[in-house]
């Protein structure tokens, strides 16, 4: 018995690697509970990020688990429309309440949909292993001088002090809007100062203090104060 192999080729491609925060923490409350709204906000993500995309067919999307790949053909021509692209999907997974981070790089990238083999992937998830940390998209430095300056001057990126570049999906937002995702990074930050983790607490307040240099937010508490001695109490050893 032969198998017909179709041809199939790479295209040199931006590749974006997303990774949404806390997903264990999401299957865990779907599973112990039926009422919780976790697993349908999630799929409406889905279908908004597809919208996202829908009708250019030059772009790439696949979501599995908490994994979420955006492709392109590279160009550098429109570097800054498809980190613009990555933006709205960040955006748009905090409007529902999810923190990502990621990586954006180049490389050889095939996929049909249920197939995917992509060197540009490999890329973007060690970036995103080795730079992201927090919740942020970082984007590949030799990417970035690959695209050259002229073509980076319009772009949503930023640099932090760390000298990582990454998504900036606070920039350009809109009066209403500005309110609709201040008031969901309110919620997150938060969320994220409550949790048991340091980790997830570094992450909420790396996204407070993003939020305060982005859109004049006052996310950060102070860090320094007298004591509250009540609290004593509730401590353990």
């Amino acid at each position: 018995m032969t198998v017909a192999t179709a041809l199939v080729s790479f295209v040199e491609s931006y590749v974006a690697y997303i990774d949404i925060l806390g997903f264990s923490e999401i299957v865990t409350r779907v599973s112990n509970n039926p009422d919780s709204d976790d697993l349908s906000r999630l799929f409406k993500c889905h279908q908004t990020g597809a919208g996202i995309i829908s009708g250019n067919p030059s772009y790439g999307l696949v979501q599995f688990s908490d994994s979420i790949v955006i492709s392109r053909a590279y160009d550098p021509v429109k570097f800054s429309e498809f980190v613009g692209i990555v933006a709205s999907y960040q955006k748009m997974l905090l409007s529902e309440g999810f923190l990502c981070r990621g990586g954006v790089s180049r490389g050889s990238h095939y996929s049909n949909g249920t197939f995917m083999m992509s060197a540009g992937l490999v890329s973007a998830h060690s970036i995103e292993v080795s730079q992201a940390r927090y919740p942020r998209i970082a984007i590949s430095t030799e990417l970035l001088k690959l695209v050259g300056e002229g073509n980076l001057a319009k772009s949503n990126v930023l640099q932090e002090d760390d000298g990582v570049f990454f998504v900036d999906y606070l920039k350009g937002l809109k009066s209403r809007e500005l309110k609709r995702i201040s008031k969901k990074i309110e919620i997150c930050v938060e969320q994220c100062r409550r949790h048991n983790s340091s980790s997830v607490r570094e992450k909420g307040l790396w996204l407070a203090e993003y939020s305060n240099s982005r859109v004049g937010s006052s996310f950060t508490r102070q860090q320094f104060g007298s004591p509250d001695w009540s609290a004593l109490a509730g401590m353990g050893e």
